[in-house]
């Protein structure tokens, strides 16, 4: 059944699409090419459509440690008053970008976790983990790990709570994550790090090709298997990779899940909710109409991104036990 976007996403994805094709011809570009271009892009849509950082948030970048000897960096977004509030709960965060685009320094990823940050009094480290093709999986869901193990073990360096630090994810980034709990549960990782929450949003649950809407475009079903193809460029797939299809979910933390009812991706990780239920696992579902797969971030235009933002933020709050910073106000206050 069609459904009729609400007017201010039409006009999000007509600026999409103008701004677009300003650069018709990057997808034959180099991938670097592509990667800032895509950058671009979604800097200016997100200056045009999200509201502000939150200027009472300090951002800094911090020196990680990452899988296979690797190193990288980690976006920490640290409330106000933290410095008197320490030590504080603490989200490790993974972006989206199906897989293969994406960036902690973002626009966009600055806007919504400053404002996270501010109304829910949690530190949050934006991991910058590893893309593919050139470093597919399970390059990501293990820089997670051990980028989560190192703050854990220097808690006291980094103002963390070691009993209230989880995972989060937005898109590819909650699949990752999703994958990195999963792989403690299962036994796949030596001396997992413990995980108090894990936050999905608009997840891939699985990474099917049946899993797509019944009605989703041939385009996007392409695009679906060329990313799952520079993922998984072997077609190996261990039993954490695609979570929804994942032997069992039981031993998985306490998991919120937020899903968007017009987003190709919603069958899939519609299946992984009721496998977490069915598991034992204690999960809390926010399935939102009015929203396609990235509209959340639109929160300067949208009201149903504004509430989005608010709920995820409630949420986190329950979860963590933790308070709003004491000058936070609501998004819909700035509406």
């Amino acid at each position: 059944m069609h459904v009729a976007l609400a007017p201010a996403v039409l006009r999000w994805r007509q600026r999409i699409a103008e701004v677009t094709a300003e650069s018709p011809d990057v997808r034959a570009a180099p991938l670097e090419i592509q990667r800032l271009t895509n950058t671009r892009i979604a800097d200016r849509l997100a200056s045009e459509f999200g509201l502000p950082v939150d200027p009472g948030v300090r951002i800094d970048e911090i020196e990680l440690p990452v899988s296979a000897g690797r190193s990288s960096y980690g976006r920490r977004y640290r409330p106000p008053g933290a410095e008197t509030a320490a030590p504080l709960p603490t989200q490790v965060f993974l972006h989206g970008g199906a897989f293969v685009f994406g960036s902690p320094r973002e626009l966009v990823n600055d806007q919504l976790l400053s404002r996270r940050a501010a109304a829910t009094g949690i530190q949050i480290v934006s991991v910058a983990y590893g893309l593919a093709p050139e470093l597919p999986y399970p390059t990501g869901r293990d820089d997670a790990l051990v980028a989560l193990a190192h703050l854990q073990t220097n808690a006291d360096t980094y103002d963390i709570d070691p009993d209230r630090l989880g995972l989060g994810g937005n898109s590819a980034g909650a699949t990752t994550v999703a994958s990195a709990a999963l792989a403690c549960a299962l036994g796949l990782i030596a001396d997992p790090p413990r995980i108090h929450h894990l936050m999905l949003e608009v997840p891939a649950g699985s990474l099917r090709e049946t899993d797509f809407g019944p009605d989703a475009p041939a385009e996007l079903l392409a695009m679906a298997r060329g990313t799952v193809a520079a993922l998984l460029p072997t077609g190996e797939i261990d039993d954490a990779a695609s979570p929804a299809d994942a032997p069992s979910l039981a031993g998985l933390p306490p998991t919120t899940v937020m899903t968007a009812q017009l987003d190709e991706l919603r069958t899939g990780a519609a299946r992984l909710v009721h496998r977490l239920q069915a598991a034992g696992v204690p999960t809390v579902w926010h399935d939102l109409p009015d929203h396609d797969h990235a509209s959340c971030g639109i929160t300067a235009s949208y009201p149903a991104a504004r509430h989005w933002q608010d709920l995820a933020a409630a949420e986190l709050r329950a979860a963590y036990r933790s308070h709003p910073s004491p000058t936070h106000r609501s998004t819909d206050s700035e509406a």
